[in-house]
């Protein structure tokens, strides 16, 4: 399965196994980009449309009831960018019909983690910037 921002499933598995997953929030990496080349290429919304899709797609794997979440993520992409910007408005329908299209195809992996996984991790400590 194609998941963009793979981290997260690794993470949530390994989590879901009873690992314990050792990290330190203050190292922080530095990807070194170029921001107004990307923008000038197009390159931001081509990752809005794959980081939506698989967002979703991460939600119908690991999550027992992932209804609300994907809803949320929706709601929130669609009023942020979407409304926004004709092209975002664009990618962010391509990428909710791709991800119906694909659909029976993830549905294969589908395999809800344990709801104290879930727990877990989303009472991780995010970074601070």
């Amino acid at each position: 399965m194609d998941i963009y921002q793979e981290e997260s499933a690794v993470a949530i598995e390994v989590l879901n196994l009873g690992y314990t997953i050792l990290y330190q929030p203050e190292i922080k990496v530095n990807h070194r980009i170029d921001v107004d080349l990307r923008k000038k290429r197009g390159r931001n919304y081509y990752r809005f449309q794959r980081q939506l899709k698989n967002s979703i797609n991460f939600y119908i794997v690991y999550y027992k009831a992932p209804l609300k979440k994907i809803v949320k993520v929706l709601w929130h992409n669609f009023m942020k960018y979407a409304l926004k910007d004709w092209k975002y408005f664009r990618f962010y329908f391509t990428a909710v019909f791709k991800t119906i299209l694909g659909l029976p195809k993830v549905l294969k992996y589908r395999k809800p983690v344990n709801l104290e996984t879930i727990k877990l991790k989303t009472n991780l400590q995010g970074l601070r910037y």
